[in-house]
């Protein structure tokens, strides 16, 4: 009895990687630089931008006014950057991280983002091993910092924000499990 879903062509992808997030009033698509935001209904077009970012890697709403996304820049550095709406997605803050961002997630509520993130350097010693979780505001303040024994590979806000899970993934048993963090 399942109905097949209606489908609609937002954009045609034409070989292009894009990243999609959607929120409870619009959706949105990034290639690159190249950002379109629809509304969540109706078929209005969409409204474009050309963000000042190189290659966008990941995209989340967080409420229905910033967009969360990350750029790459080196090995040592992802800048996360948070696009306002209201300023015609341009960034209203910008703050980096001192590695790689493995997973982002927005807490319910939209006003922190939880970053996995890891930073590995070796010759024939180990130089870097960073593992890390943090909360942080959209403005870029720090609320919480957790040293993972593992590399987090994967992390979930619980419902209602009060709770963030952590799988890591390690060679040895202790590197290994999923993390429940109660989070104020």
């Amino acid at each position: 009895d399942s109905e097949r879903p209606a489908e609609r062509v937002l954009l045609e992808h034409g070989g292009r990687r894009f990243h999609v997030a959607a929120s409870a009033t619009a959706v949105a698509a990034v290639d690159g630089r190249a950002l379109s935001v629809w509304p969540a209904a109706g078929d209005a077009p969409p409204a474009t931008a050309t963000l000042g970012v190189t290659d966008v890697q990941a995209l989340a709403w967080a409420g229905d006014r910033y967009l969360v996304a990350t750029s790459y820049v080196d090995m040592d550095r992802t800048d996360v950057v948070i696009l306002d709406r209201d300023g015609g997605w341009q960034a209203a803050w910008t703050w980096s991280i001192p590695g790689q961002v493995r997973e982002l997630r927005v807490r319910p509520g939209g006003r922190e983002v939880a970053v996995a993130w890891t930073n590995y350097r070796a010759t024939d010693r180990v130089l870097r091993d960073d593992r890390k979780v943090e909360v942080i505001s959209l403005d870029g303040a720090a609320r919480a910092s957790l040293d993972t024994a593992g590399s987090p590979a994967s992390i979930a806000w619980s419902p209602k924000g009060d709770a963030l899970l952590v799988a890591m993934v390690g060679n040895s048993p202790r590197e290994q499990g999923v993390l429940r963090l109660a989070v104020r």
